[in-house]
């Protein structure tokens, strides 16, 4: 997976093109475990399950301050800001 702007763009095992998704918001990073692909921006995360017909969530209620990185296992999102480390649990 490579972001390309607002694109992120999707290539197999021998590096041909699977799959182009235009983005809502521009992320700087993004993070895949437990079937779920988390996109990390400086003041947002969206996240996308495995599926069909991808559909991109948005977390709301994150607190104040650039997100420095993310990440989600066992349905607990872990989100590190510039000063402190917070711990959600994700509801189903």
């Amino acid at each position: 997976m490579v972001l390309d702007g607002q694109t992120l763009v999707t290539f197999d095992q021998f590096g041909n093109l699977v799959n182009k998704i235009n983005l809502p918001n521009n992320y700087l990073a993004v993070n895949y475990s437990s079937n779920t692909l988390l996109l990390i921006g400086e003041k947002n995360i969206s996240y996308l399950y495995d599926s069909l017909t991808p559909v991109i969530r948005t977390f709301s209620g994150l607190p104040d301050g650039k997100i420095i990185d993310a990440a989600l296992l066992n349905k607990k999102l872990y989100l590190l800001t510039e000063k402190k480390l917070f711990v959600y649990q994700i509801i189903d």
